[in-house]
């Protein structure tokens, strides 16, 4: 059997130095064959369509970004480190977001402009895509960042992106969960999965408070096995769990 981990929107710089610090110690009491990341590395606030000028600047975001997949990979010790990109990562080289007369100056896809990716595999685009848009491992383990953000995103894109007996992890809601079953109504489960490696980013914004979704945000990891198989089975051939460093209530409690 082989593992992997799962980690997933830190937003630098708005990453939570104790939910990294949590990561790094977790991959370094145990061996992993994948370590995945499922975007929004960035926070991208310069990329947004509500840009403020007080906000941090894209440098400030770079330098921090870096630091933060230069520490995960190294405590990896020679593990796969996957990078898939996010919403927040897509911003920055999106048309219509930064003036087109820069974007190729601060695309952190150029080794020269953010080098560190450079030691990361890239995984998968942002884009609503089953080929572009989702890295596989085998048949049955998908990871992508997320398109949808509603209570049944979970299981559309178990559907759209997924095969049988598969399980599909994403990021982008920052609601941490392990595997749950897709049904096709109240009785009747299917054979795909999918599970959400929450977030590494601080759980307490100015406009956090304004909105009732951000309750079940959660920072942690999906952690998992799998036998590595090249064409399908007719079972699953993986376990996974997520493991959990604090809810929002813990964060706020502090």
């Amino acid at each position: 059997m082989q593992k992997f981990m799962v980690i997933s929107d830190p937003h630098a710089p708005l990453q939570d130095p104790k939910a990294v610090e949590w990561v790094r110690k977790m991959l370094l009491a145990d061996r992993y064959d994948y370590l995945i990341f499922t975007g929004d590395l960035f926070e991208a606030a310069s990329a947004s369509k509500f840009n403020n000028e007080n906000i941090h600047d894209l440098e400030e975001e770079y330098e921090q970004a870096s630091k933060f997949l230069k520490t995960v990979r190294e405590a990896s010790r020679g593990a796969k480190c996957v990078f898939v990109e996010g919403n927040h990562d897509f911003n920055i080289h999106a048309q219509n977001r930064l003036s087109k007369g820069v974007r190729s100056l601060v695309d952190y896809r150029n080794p020269r402009v953010f080098p560190e990716l450079q030691n990361w595999r890239w995984g998968a685009d942002y884009i609503a895509d089953r080929n572009k848009g989702v890295f596989r491992i085998g048949p049955q383990l998908n990871f992508l960042h997320g398109y949808k953000t509603g209570v049944t995103s979970g299981a559309h894109q178990a559907l759209l992106f997924g095969h049988e007996y598969s399980l599909t992890v994403t990021g982008h809601t920052h609601a941490g969960h392990g595997p749950e079953q897709v049904y096709f109504n109240k009785s009747i489960p299917m054979n795909r999965w999918y599970a959400n490696a929450g977030t590494l980013k601080v759980l307490y914004e100015e406009w956090c408070s304004k909105h009732l979704a951000t309750m079940n945000w959660s920072q942690g990891a999906i952690i998992g096995e799998f036998m590595p198989i090249k064409s399908q089975r007719l079972s699953r051939t993986w376990e996974a769990r997520y493991e959990l460093f604090q809810t929002r209530e813990d964060y706020l409690s502090q």
